[in-house]
């Protein structure tokens, strides 16, 4: 009996020990849909041990059973779960409540872990070059290159870029063109440190079209959609660019748009007068030293009485907010609707309007979220609503001449899209096929005979002016973007003199008048 019960004592002892051991924890993380989530930090509660799950959203990390494993991810509220066993499949779910992504966290996933960067071809393949000017070399890691003060062309760098013409050879840049790719920001800037600023550990390329955004935020507790953007907005966001139909020096299609969201910014519920208010908040939560590479915007709660979606101070600047505190009741705006304002409102900084061009909007030659039919709903390509700008040219449409037989006159181009126009009274009709014959007077038949119509409702019949590839069209270099450090950032004079968008902006009744 005695030995029965020593054994007895023994294995309770072991079984005891094995559940409060240490031991290697293995397991990985997955989103909503099952996909891996690289970058995340992995902690055990009430412990300093830490370590990050890797492109495949694998971890490893010594634990105990029972302990808790704390999930800290960008625009997720921190997740913990339980160790119940050695080997754990942990799923990241969105949170109700909206957690933004901050500066520190952006930094800490693109300098800290380079992995997941190098999970971007467009990264990847030009992140592996090493030449003399670059950065993340000891003898250049202190200094790199510096402030972005004008090009100075010498005998060993020919465009003035900072980079000599070894290290262009090296990487493939044009040494007779400082900006190889054409996004206004000069090779040396894309491979140096600029202004403070080590733009190659953001993920910037010369060889592949960059653009950088800070997003500034205000928070109201009674917005249940929030103000600012949540995971679901900036991955919308980047997809949308990351798509685009744009060449690149690498031979990688796309634009990679970084956007970083800086700091929390008192709540004002209207911004009074916008162009005014806007200057004084750029002037206190905006580095100037980041004026030649970043875009600036606000996520605020409204402006000067209305419930406009948002606005750019110019067309052609670089600065925007998006305020859709007022939409949905007061709480915030979907997803959605900030992700194709947000496009929107940087369209104009990059040079587009309302009518591409020129400011009619509603026109249905026209199939860009510039235009307000596409919006808030984004561009119906196949079944997927897309916030992109026009990828193709169309031709003119004159309201006193349609024939709505060919439609918009490009059947091969517009295969797979669907359009929306308004009609007669000014309702947007249900999407239609782009490419095929087109009811322009709303009358349920196709006319044989040239008809008139209003087709953008603005009550005159003229000529819809034609409409280019606005993928191809941006302006890169606007604003203070790609300009010298001395006029990069808003001073107290210049904040003064935006030279103010005088378009009527998007609202919420504008879209359910539509509809």
């Amino acid at each position: 009996m005695k030995f029965k019960s020593i054994i007895l004592t023994t294995v309770c002892l072991f079984i005891i020990y094995t559940a409060y051991a240490q031991q290697s924890i293995t397991g990985v993380l997955l989103d909503e849909s099952k996909q891996p989530v690289a970058g995340a930090t992995i902690t055990v509660k009430g412990h300093n041990k830490s370590t990050s799950t890797n492109t495949q959203g694998k971890f490893k990390i010594d634990a105990k059973l029972n302990e808790t494993l704390v999930v800290s991810y960008n625009g997720f509220a921190p997740l913990q779960f339980r160790i119940t066993s050695s080997d754990l499949t942990l799923r990241l779910n969105a949170s109700p409540a909206l957690t933004e992504l901050t500066e520190a966290q952006y930094l800490k996933t693109t300098k800290d872990n380079l992995q997941i960067l190098n999970t971007k071809q467009a990264y990847s393949k030009n992140a592996k070059t090493r030449f003399s000017s670059d950065p993340t070399l000891p003898v250049n890691g202190t200094a790199g290159l510096g402030s972005n003060n004008q090009l100075q062309v010498t005998a060993t760098d020919s465009d003035g870029d900072g980079l000599t013409n070894q290290d262009e050879q090296n990487i493939g840049t044009d040494k007779n063109n400082p900006d190889t790719d054409g996004d206004a920001l000069y090779d040396g800037w894309e491979v140096g440190v600029v202004n403070g600023m080590d733009l190659k550990s953001f993920g910037a390329s010369p060889l592949h079209k960059d653009i950088f955004v800070q997003m500034d935020y205000m928070t109201r507790a009674t917005a249940k959609n929030g103000l600012g953007p949540n995971t679901n907005v900036v991955k919308g966001i980047e997809k949308s660019f990351s798509n685009a139909p744009v060449n690149n020096p690498d031979g990688i299609n796309g634009i990679n748009i970084h956007l970083v969201l800086g700091n929390e910014i008192p709540h004002k519920g209207d911004l009074s007068p916008l162009a005014d208010a806007f200057a004084d908040i750029k002037r206190q939560y905006f580095d100037p030293n980041k004026g030649s590479v970043f875009h600036y915007m606000v996520w605020a709660d409204g402006y000067e009485g209305g419930a406009s979606s948002g606005n750019a101070m110019s067309i052609g600047g670089s600065d925007f907010v998006v305020t859709l505190g007022l939409w949905n009741n007061g709480d915030g705006g979907t997803d959605d609707q900030k992700t194709g304002t947000f496009i929107h409102e940087l369209g104009h900084n990059l040079g587009l309007r309302h009518g591409d061009t020129d400011d009619l909007n509603y026109k249905p030659n026209h199939i860009s979220v510039m235009n307000y039919a596409y919006q808030i709903s984004g561009v119906l390509l196949n079944d997927e609503h897309r916030y992109i700008y026009q990828p193709f040219s169309l031709p003119p449409l004159d309201e006193r001449n349609l024939n709505e037989t060919e439609g918009l006159k490009a059947p091969s181009l517009l295969k797979g899209y669907f359009i929306q126009y308004l009609s007669p009274a000014r309702v947007l009709v249900p999407p239609i096929a782009a490419g095929g014959k087109i009811d322009w007077n709303y009358n349920q038949v196709i006319d044989q005979s040239i008809i008139q119509a209003d087709i953008n409702s603005d009550f005159q019949r003229g000529v819809l002016p034609a409409t280019r590839n606005q993928w191809t069209s941006v302006q890169y270099k606007c604003g203070s973007i790609g300009r010298h450090q001395q006029i990069a950032g808003l001073i107290d004079e210049t904040t003064k003199r935006y030279n103010k968008t005088t378009m009527e902006e998007l609202t919420e009744q504008m879209v359910l008048d539509l509809h």
